[in-house]
Formats: C-alpha cells, structure tokens, sequence
C-alpha cells in the first residue's frame, strides 16, 4: 500500500527498456562453483580485500549499495541488484563512478527511472506477480521469490542458478557499536536508518550478543528458515556466514572469508567464468507499444466511467433509478480495473486509508470523493505511459 503508486508508476516509465534488457529467468552461470553475497555491513571492510584475490574464482552478487566499497578494492562484481524504488530526489543526486562500468545490472522495474541512467554493460529486469498483465501480456514469468532485501534476493538467485556453496559478506544484520553500514557505502545511496532503530538484542557471529533493529531480525529468521528448508531437499547445500561480525544466523556456518577460500582452495583452482543470457524470445518494439496502446484505452475508459460516476454522484436528487446507474457504472469500472494492475497498486494506499487499514485514516462519504482520487491516479499513469519514451 504504501508503495503502490510509485511501483505502479515507475514500471509505466521503465516498461520499454525490457526491448534491450534480459529477464532474470534467461540467466545462467558457467565455469565456477562458488558464489559470494556482498551487503553492505560494517564487517564488509574486513572482507574486501580477501575477496579481491578470489574474485576470478567466484560469482559475485552485491547490493548497488556497496559498489563503492567494492571498486575501492578493485573487486568487480559479476551482478549488481537494485530493489528499492527510491525517490525522485534520491535518483538525481545518484552520481557513480562513470570509470567502472556495471557488467550486469539486475533491478525490478519498479525502481526509480534514474537507476536505468546507471552505465552497465547488460540490463537485466524482473517484475513481481502483483503486475499480472505485463507477465499476460509479454508472456514472461514473474521474480520467483518474494524478499525483504537485496541480499535475501541474492541468496535465492544463487540457490536457483544451483550454486552449492553461497557465502555472505556484509550482511551483518546488525550494528558494530554505532556504525550499521561499511566505510564508503552510502556514498552512492543515503542512509535509510537510524541508529537509535537498532534496539533488539540477538546472538553474534562471535557468540556475544549483538544490536539490531526489527526489520533485520525478521531476515534473520528469514535466512535461517531458507537454510533449513533447503538444506532438507539438498544436503551437500554449504551456506556460509562470513561477515566476521554482525549476527548469528541459524543454519549457516561460521568463518572468515579466507577460511572459507582455504577449505575450497580457491586460490590454487583455476576458473573460466561465464554470466551468459538464454534469450528465448526477445520482446520487440511492437510488444511494448501494443501493450501501451491497450493500456491507455483502458485508462482512457476508466477515466470516462469515473467522469459519470462523479457527474451522477454529484446530482442533488437521490432517487432508486439514479442509484441503480451509479453502481452499474461502478461494476464497469470494476471489470475494467480487473484487467490492469497499475491502478490496482496505485490506489492500494488510498483504499487502505478508507477501508481502516492503513496508520493514516481517511473518511470518504461519497463515490464522488472516491473517484476524484482515481480519476487523478489514472491520469497519472496515462502521463507516464505517454512519456514512458
């Protein structure tokens, strides 16, 4: 609900570039066994230059967060992923470092158009489920997982490109005394908490507790119920903690990064590793515009249903009949709505607010009320669609 309108209206601005990019279901891992996770904690600083000496041996997932710190190292990862759509103010002051070009960059669509403006050598895009017609429309499948982070994200590609062993760095989960991020890692995007957030006690990676905050201690459940859920189906699975620091996370082992390239001898294996995309069926320039095209004959449709409802609504004689034609407009409007998410999500905050779900109450006494909101979301998707190009 609370990000529904941007979500809904990020993906009508970034929906074109699916023509250039590949979908996250055509890519595939050649060459290498390991995979390494890279968040943007505070023990990344402790892991980074190990990581460096291994990086031809290994695939490499970070969070944009943390580029910064990796290109520091001179660690160039093999997949960048952005998630949060952000705000417009926070892509505009997005500057990274033009010298070191992405190799792939993975994001949702929903992000905030700047991302897309970020130098990367192959785009790679997703979409949830919740935008049904896109997936109907372009015959794609939607992101098979639904996560609360970036490296939780990460940690289930990996699983399903069938890496055996998957290491974390970074994901601390927790703060290092009054620090929750690497040195360098909100150079590229702001911090989004505050250290007095961080007030849960929960077990460390050495043994003694450590602080987090609630939105970190759900992924931490999150991860171990992952680990033991796959570990159950897959045995010879090896999930490795080695943020050397943060928190204790159950089902994972333990240890240094460089513990962990020893047990695989990494530094002796030589590697021939390869990011390579399947494109089955490539979208065409005419899938987009068609899918445009039916999109804004619905709003358009949309917009005049909500025109006449308010029209009918806003009569100062209530009789039977009048009432009678108000909902009958609305179960067109409704059957309409049913073939298109973008409305759906970005109404969801607006409906939670009338319906009591949301923090912020709202009272709506009349349908007129009502559709004077959606008339102005749909003529806002209709706006980004129109300028989508």
């Amino acid at each position: 609900a609370r990000f529904g309108h941007s979500w809904a209206t990020n993906v009508a601005k970034n929906l074109s570039v699916i023509e250039e990019a590949k979908n996250i279901h055509e890519l595939s891992v050649k060459g290498v066994e390991d995979a390494v996770i890279v968040a943007s904690g505070p023990s990344l600083n402790k892991n980074v230059d190990q990581l460096c000496k291994i990086q031809d041996k290994v695939f490499i997932v970070t969070a944009l967060r943390s580029l910064p710190v990796l290109h520091e190292a001179g660690v160039e990862p093999d997949l960048v992923i952005q998630l949060d759509a952000e705000d417009d103010e926070v892509a505009k002051q997005l500057s990274p470092d033009n010298q070191y070009q992405i190799k792939n960059f993975l994001f949702e669509l929903i992000v905030n158009p700047g991302f897309l403006q970020i130098p990367a050598r192959q785009k790679v895009w997703s979409l949830s489920q919740h935008f049904f017609d896109v997936h109907q429309h372009f015959e794609t499948k939607p992101t098979p997982w639904s996560v609360p982070s970036v490296s939780i994200y990460a940690l289930c590609l990996c699983h399903a490109l069938r890496f055996k062993n998957i290491v974390f760095i970074g994901q601390d989960l927790a703060a290092d005394g009054s620090k929750q991020y690497a040195d360098g890692a909100t150079n590229l995007l702001p911090a989004h908490s505050k250290m007095s957030m961080f007030h849960i006690e929960v077990p460390g990676f050495y043994g003694k507790s450590v602080m987090t905050r609630n939105s970190f201690e759900y992924q931490i459940r999150r991860c171990s119920e992952l680990a033991q859920n796959w570990c159950q189906m897959q045995s010879d699975l090896n999930l490795v903690n080695a943020t050397e620091g943060g928190a204790f996370i159950e089902g994972f082992d333990h240890m240094s990064l460089k513990s962990f390239s020893e047990s695989r001898s990494l530094h002796d294996i030589s590697a021939d590793k390869k990011v390579e995309f399947n494109n089955i069926s490539p979208i065409s320039d005419a899938d987009v515009q068609n899918y445009f095209r039916e999109t804004r004959c619905t709003l358009d449709s949309m917009l005049d249903i909500t025109s006449l409802v308010i029209r009918l609504d806003t009569q100062k004689e209530k009789t039977r009949g009048l009432q009678k034609k108000i909902q009958k407009t609305i179960k067109r409007f409704q059957s309409l709505n049913d073939t298109t998410s973008l409305v759906q999500l970005a109404m969801q905050d607006r409906i939670s607010q009338v319906i009591g779900t949301s923090e912020k109450g709202q009272n709506i006494g009349t349908f007129a009320q009502f559709f004077e909101q959606v008339k102005k979301v749909a003529t806002e998707l209709r706006m980004a669609i129109r300028n989508s190009r």
